[in-house]
């Protein structure tokens, strides 16, 4: 998988943060919450530009960049990745550091039997993924630009 270069390592995507406004949008309109302004007007305009036949992908910018996925099975493996290679990091952290000190093929086996995965998967993910060797999990989306900051 190709990775995009226009980012800095642990952000999330545009993709990411686009899904994560509908997510939100969806979840306020469920529970019939007050929509910001600006969401109600991204939303309902949106809405409007599919009913007119305009492609739904681009009113809605989820428009995947190379190496994305906007199926739930992608995010959830980007975030699997992710935290995969947290407690890989945090395995071979020495203990001085609050980590275990272990060696990495052990880390690699110790993290394969956590998360009910194979060792090969675990070195793969982390040899793919050099920009995720760190035991610091990254901030949950909902703090990242508010969506109405995003046009």
């Amino acid at each position: 998988m190709t990775k995009p270069k226009h980012r800095q390592p642990g952000q999330p995507s545009p993709l990411d943060i686009s899904l994560y406004r509908l997510r939100k949008i969806g979840v306020a309109l469920e529970n019939d919450t007050v929509l910001e302004a600006v969401d109600r007007k991204f939303i309902s305009k949106a809405l409007q530009d599919i009913g007119a036949g305009l492609d739904p992908i681009e009113c809605l910018n989820i428009k995947a960049g190379r190496g994305e996925s906007r199926s739930r099975r992608g995010i959830h493996e980007r975030e699997l990745i992710s935290h995969v290679m947290g407690y890989v990091a945090s395995m071979i952290k020495p203990l001085d550091e609050g980590g275990m000190a272990m060696e990495i093929e052990d880390a690699f086996d110790y993290t394969a039997d956590a998360f009910s995965m194979s060792p090969e998967t675990v070195r793969r993910y982390w040899y793919n993924n050099a920009e995720m060797h760190h035991s610091i999990y990254l901030a949950p989306l909902s703090v990242y630009p508010n969506p109405k900051d995003i046009v």
